[in-house]
């Protein structure tokens, strides 16, 4: 009788745990440069350590060694999984803001802000009209729709931003999803709200008068992933963008919020569906499993 042979050596090591490409992980894990080893790419990471606590940083030089010890970080992520904090620990540069988006561009080919913005404000127009067909109704949702948009027609200031913060906070809302947990407020006078255990959020810091549900000039915001936060920046459409970057660095895949086209059907009723884009790019895609992790995805 002969005896089934196993697929694999039980002497090798297994590699079923190992974190396996995204669609949009163009450069997953490469090889480190010609005459480059661990060893002298870890030397470089202390560099950039050092020169990142700098006050006047060397930002070109920062931006050559983050290039040059990539391998090396993807190793790390792929390999290891480590929390976020522990990546920006390792990897400061990362809390630069161009710094990320050239990391994203590293492993995705993708540039972030070009990409994200331009998809983002193709469906604004859309989106705001659909926001104000449904707060002309009646009920809970177009009550709730109908007094973000009254706060938006209220602003002094009606650019570009001020619109990607009134559809950000009001899609959540048309959606009828509880983010409750994922925008959250403090002032700049009292201490940060308790963050253990917070997956993901935006944490908006405004002034004492500001007593809005909708900030359109907060003080700050910061990401907070795995309860730390990562990065601060002055708009909440740049929170959404930088996240998307931080995601880049992590295997966070849940997602909740995603820009849809409501449409009717045949029998009145009514199907959500993404929206055709004008060319493959950076969306925010829906999945309806943990209410408050938002990312990126690539279509």
């Amino acid at each position: 009788m002969l005896e089934k042979r196993s697929r694999s050596n039980d002497n090798e090591p297994s590699h079923s745990n190992i974190k396996r490409p995204k669609r949009a992980e163009v450069n997953f894990l490469p090889n480190f440069p010609q005459g480059k080893d661990p060893s002298s790419l870890e030397q470089l990471r202390q560099t950039i350590v050092e020169e990142v606590k700098k006050t006047e940083k060397n930002l070109p030089f920062i931006r050559k060694m983050m290039e040059t010890t990539f391998p090396l970080r993807r190793q790390t992520i792929v390999m290891s999984c480590p929390p976020v904090n522990e990546i920006m620990d390792l990897w400061p540069a990362l809390k630069i803001e161009l710094e990320l988006y050239a990391e994203f561009q590293r492993i995705t080919n993708q540039n972030l802000p070009n990409t994200f913005y331009a998809e983002f404000d193709w469906h604004l127009p859309r989106l705001v009209t659909l926001f104000r067909q449904k707060a002309s109704k009646t009920g809970k949702t177009a009550d709730a729709l109908a007094e973000i948009l009254k706060i938006h027609d209220e602003q002094e200031l009606h650019d570009i931003h001020t619109k990607r913060t009134t559809v950000l906070h009001t899609l959540p809302v048309y959606l009828r999803e509880d983010v409750s947990g994922f925008f959250r407020t403090c002032t700049d006078e009292s201490d940060e709200p308790e963050l253990d255990g917070v997956a993901v959020a935006l944490l908006s810091v405004v002034s004492d008068h500001d007593t809005s549900p909708v900030h359109y000039q907060p003080v700050k915001i910061s990401v907070i992933i795995e309860s730390d936060a990562v990065v601060s920046l002055p708009r909440i459409g740049d929170a959404f963008l930088d996240y998307s970057g931080e995601e880049a660095q992590r295997q966070i895949s849940q997602t909740t919020m995603g820009i849809y086209v409501v449409r009717k059907c045949a029998g009145g009723r009514v199907e959500q569906e993404p929206p055709a884009a004008p060319n493959p790019a950076i969306i925010l895609q829906p999945t309806y499993t943990q209410p408050c992790h938002y990312h990126a995805a690539r279509l």
